[in-house]
């Protein structure tokens, strides 16, 4: 994310409490978690791609940092969030392959969520992702 750039969307795995926050109106607190945003370093490491390709990479790179295929079973949600670039601090160093990564550095409210995009349980880490929008919130929080 540039300097020039106001606003970030971000990636980052979340979990059933961080899903119940959200769905109660509280923000959850994502501060420590491996997230993905397309960077500066990001562009530079991939010149030839558009903001659009930048942004499917990000959310992949959330997907393979959340560990996806280490435990089938688990299944993943990763949220899509929208922040001011200020929430936000480089992280990743300046190895190219991790220039996705960013640190976030505030609790996110829930109307800062997008979307979710969520790899059922007992899926392979090549399969499609289910996307939900930020409506659905609640069909994720409570599935009951």
């Amino acid at each position: 994310m540039s300097e020039a750039r106001a606003q970030a969307r971000v990636y980052c795995r979340v979990y059933a409490p961080e899903l119940r926050a959200w769905s109660a109106g509280t923000p959850a607190d994502l501060t420590g978690r491996p997230a993905q945003a397309v960077t500066d370093r990001a562009r530079a490491a991939f010149p030839d791609d558009d903001e659009e390709e930048l942004e499917y990479a990000a959310l992949w790179s959330a997907v393979e940092a959340a560990g996806v295929g280490q435990d089938p079973a688990a299944g993943l949600v990763c949220a899509a969030f929208d922040v001011p670039a200020q929430w936000l601090a480089p992280s990743g160093g300046q190895d190219p392959d991790r220039g996705f990564e960013v640190a976030l550095l505030r609790p996110v409210p829930p109307a800062r969520l997008v979307a979710l995009h969520v790899l059922p349980a007992g899926a392979d880490a090549d399969d499609e992702l289910s996307w939900y929008d930020a409506a659905e919130l609640d069909t994720l929080a409570d599935p009951a």
